[in-house]
């Protein structure tokens, strides 16, 4: 099962003197139960890519698949499938609390699976689940408005109105902009906690737009770098960031970490490569070091 763009291109007001074409001839995979992160410069056609991913805008060329069915399908006997599939994809757009206006948390979460059909207890408990994902307490949080919650706590409340909806795919656009550190760093681990698995589920194929090359290194199985609405780098992240003059040229830098192993090891300390974050850098130059000094190195 995948999310499968073929050779799609996107022409902003076709026709007219505001024509701009926003993606030219992309071609991706994203496999189920990956971390896929999108990373670009402003413009680059990352908002405008992920809108296609459930249908919320269609290609001017070329195809979206969603396990296996074109989600664009205008023939009558592929309408239903293509509404399923869509279905299939959850998205989380910037500053989604903006997006809240039920009384209380547990209300708005229910918003989303209510019009599905669900009601009474089978509702409710898909409303403590989702909270239960984002990392909120049903019972501490369920009856409160979400108006006087934190940022990072409406934007979690948004996410789980999202996941009350049960996808298969999680679009995430930016998700902790605008949010202080303590909310960032909440919200990112509740971002781990849905690619890792919790509570009986199983890691979710999460897609992650996102500026923080750092945020990006650790938790990301593949990235794919756009400029200017051209898919420019695809691959992990470590094979990624060694693309350091591409990357540039698309408005990134490669995270701090990876710049600072790769200076250690141009230095002939021989640091392995794979560290995600700082934990596990510090290990590996501790282990490096006590390897060059048993080799009397230095």
């Amino acid at each position: 099962m995948s999310i499968e763009l073929k050779n799609v291109s996107y022409t902003y007001m076709p026709g007219t003197p505001m024509e701009r074409q926003a993606l030219h001839d992309i071609s991706l995979t994203i496999r189920e139960g990956t971390f896929t992160a999108i990373a670009g410069h402003t413009g680059s056609g990352k908002s405008t890519l992920i809108q296609h991913l459930n249908g919320l805008l269609q290609p001017t060329d070329g195809t979206v698949l969603v396990d296996g069915v074109n989600i664009n399908a205008r023939d009558r006997q592929g309408r239903g499938a293509a509404k399923l599939a869509r279905g299939s994809v959850g998205m989380v757009f910037q500053y989604p609390e903006q997006q809240l206006f039920e009384e209380t948390v547990a209300a708005d979460v229910a918003f989303g699976p209510r019009n599905q059909g669900l009601s009474g207890e089978v509702l409710e408990q898909r409303v403590r689940a989702a909270l239960a994902l984002a990392g909120l307490d049903y019972e501490a949080f369920g009856n409160q408005s979400p108006f006087q919650l934190s940022g990072g706590q409406k934007r979690r409340v948004a996410i789980a109105g999202v996941l009350a909806m049960q996808p298969r795919y999680l679009v995430l656009d930016e998700p902790t902009a605008g949010l202080d550190p303590r909310g960032r760093e909440a919200l990112m681990e509740t971002v781990a906690r849905l690619r890792q698995g919790s509570g009986g589920c199983p890691p979710m194929t999460i897609i992650f737009v996102s500026h923080s090359m750092d945020d990006i290194l650790r938790l990301a199985d593949e990235l794919i770098v756009l400029d200017r609405g051209r898919l420019v780098l695809s691959g992990s992240p470590e094979v990624v960031f060694r693309e350091k003059d591409i990357l540039r040229k698309a408005g990134l830098e490669a995270p701090e970490l990876t710049v600072l192993l790769d200076s250690l090891r141009a230095t002939g300390l021989p640091v392995p490569a794979g560290a995600r974050n700082r934990r596990e850098a510090a290990a590996a130059i501790r282990q490096a070091l006590l390897s060059h000094k048993e080799a009397g190195l230095c």
